[in-house]
């Protein structure tokens, strides 16, 4: 079991991609060490016209001090393999990255994380479609 630190320093070294797609395996190792470590982090939704994406925070230090942000985990960054046409209506489809992602920041969890801190809350499906 890692410590917090550990578990920072971990992801901060799986979330670099050097500007490029994430490799298949790197998204997996980077998905599996997230599940198991989410203790740690606070995930924020963050849904604009290039996509959903994921910032990663370190919860704060001190209560009253704001969380401390890691990281950013783009959806297009996927794995080219994982980029999928997911056909929500005709016209409408569900953005990749929130279908990998969105398992991260769309819990009870962290959103109440995310309410104490006062930080934006996950928008339903529908928000995230294009």
């Amino acid at each position: 079991m890692l410590t917090e630190d550990q578990a920072v320093e971990r992801l901060e070294i799986l979330a670099t991609r050097d500007g490029k797609r994430y490799e298949m395996s790197a998204f997996q190792e980077l998905k599996n060490f997230l599940e198991e470590n989410r203790k740690y982090f606070i995930f924020e939704p963050d849904g604009s016209m290039w996509g959903f994406s994921l910032n990663i925070y370190r919860h704060p230090p001190f209560p009253g001090t704001d969380p401390i942000k890691i990281t950013r985990v783009s959806g297009n960054a996927l794995p080219e393999e994982m980029r999928i046409e997911e056909k929500i209506a005709p016209g409408r489809r569900l953005d990749d990255g929130m279908r990998e992602l969105s398992p991260f920041s769309h819990t009870e969890e962290n959103e109440k994380f995310l309410r104490d801190h006062g930080m934006e809350l996950p928008h339903d499906l529908g928000h995230y479609e294009y």
